[in-house]
């Protein structure tokens, strides 16, 4: 293969569907790619195959100049970048990454320290996998596109983790769905982590974390009180005319001004939370719904809604009957079929492992969701169906299935001792 001086030289000299195999090092350059191309990291020089590279070890870093997306793709262009860390860019709509009409994968990179964002994607198709999105002055960006987020970790970013923006006038469908993800210590004026507007949103085995919604105080020049600032919502997601589904998953002590982890506002669509938990120590509400007259009611099945905050907090204005509520275990009781209020008897809540106790009262206590396993990746239902994210787990020494393992398995398993099945 031909070597390069810069990342930019390869790319001029490639043609389409070509790789380009990067050598461990720093450079430092704003790159346009303007056809199909596929940018692999964490090579030493000597490799034959692409397989024999070790990303992980051989840190291949692209660095910005402060002025620009680090990578442009061009329209119509399918590229895929993978094994490199992106940094120090800076655009309004994708400091790191930015691209429009085409189709972007991003593997197993790190991205961070870039002003307006870690990515962004507008009226085409993404993929981001397996990557650590932190430290960001702007959230990564999904306007008018299909984006699929898995594995991937978002830390510490300023202006939120994730903004998704779709508009029901336009003939692009705006759709996301997040796997396996972590979302923590997010900052914003509205969704912590993540703010969605007239958007299609899954959402499955994803972490919120201590993600935070808020407006900076604003003080005169003269002396004075600090000048009235609008609310934020949304710790950790602000939802806004969205169908949403949100699966065994975590927000665990997201804040805002008015709320805890979520807002939903309007309600045309439907927004479902199954299998979930949402805890919060403090006094602030879980979840906030300002809903309008002609929309749909959130529904919440199979959850657990502990702490002060754990009653959704409807706008009063509109008089709606409330969020439907059943098959949860919910701080102060709320009217549905099958919910409770009890302590749901976490393993050990404080160094956060909210697993079920086999004497938790949201054990079997659930109902059919059609969910084929839990958080963990554990098969569910075991028994009954369990509310909240992880189900209690199969005992293969509980005999007599009773959820422990004691002197009576012993004695069933001795009484069988030596035993042969006939064929």
């Amino acid at each position: 293969p031909t070597a390069f001086p810069t990342i930019g030289e390869a790319i001029v000299a490639s043609s389409t569907g070509d790789q380009i195999w990067v050598r461990s090092a720093t450079y430092v350059e704003n790159v346009t790619i303007e056809h199909p191309l596929t940018l692999l990291g964490g090579f030493v020089g000597d490799e034959t195959e692409d397989s024999e590279r070790d990303w992980e070890s051989n840190e291949t870093t692209i660095e910005g100049n402060l002025y620009g997306p680090v990578i442009r793709v061009w329209a119509f262009s399918s590229v895929l970048v993978d094994g490199m860390v992106i940094t120090k860019g800076s655009f309004t709509k994708g400091g790191g990454v930015w691209g429009e009409n085409a189709t972007i994968e991003i593997n197993n990179c790190e991205l961070y320290e870039n002003n307006g964002g870690g990515i962004g994607i507008r009226s085409g198709t993404g993929t981001i996998r397996n990557c650590n999105i932190h430290d960001n002055n702007g959230s990564v960006r999904c306007i008018y596109s299909r984006l699929t987020v898995e594995n991937t970790a978002f830390r510490n970013n300023d202006s939120g983790a994730l903004s998704i923006s779709g508009s029901t006038s336009r003939e692009e469908e705006t759709s996301v769905i997040i796997d396996a993800c972590v979302f923590t210590g997010n900052t914003s004026s509205g969704g912590g982590a993540i703010y969605a507007y007239q958007s299609d949103l899954v959402i499955q085995n994803t972490l919120f974390d201590r993600n935070t919604a808020y407006y900076e105080r604003v003080w005169p020049i003269f002396p004075g009180p600090p000048i009235p600032q609008p609310l934020a919502y949304g710790g950790a997601i602000s939802l806004f005319d969205c169908p949403t589904r949100i699966e065994n998953s975590l927000f665990l002590e997201n804040r805002s001004d008015t709320d805890g982890s979520c807002y939903i506002r309007h309600g045309t669509e439907e927004v479902k939370f199954v299998n979930c938990l949402i805890r919060h120590t403090g006094n602030l509400y879980g979840i906030l719904v300002n809903w309008s007259t002609s929309g749909r009611s959130p529904t919440f099945i199979n959850c657990i809604l502990q702490g002060g905050g754990g009653i959704p907090r409807e706008n009063e204005r509109y008089g709606r009957i409330g969020a439907k509520v059943q098959y949860t275990n919910i701080t102060g009781g709320y009217p549905g079929k099958g919910n409770i209020n009890a302590d749901p008897l976490f393993v050990d809540p404080e160094n956060g492992d909210f697993r079920l106790q086999r004497a938790s009262p949201c054990v079997d206590s659930g109902t059919d969701t059609g969910l084929a396993v839990d958080f963990d990746g554990n098969p569910r239902p075991v028994g009954d169906y369990d509310m909240g994210p992880f189900e209690f787990p199969f005992l293969r020494c509980d005999l007599d299935g009773n959820k422990i393992v004691d002197k009576n398995d012993l004695i069933i398993f001795s009484q069988d001792w030596g035993k042969v099945v006939e064929p």
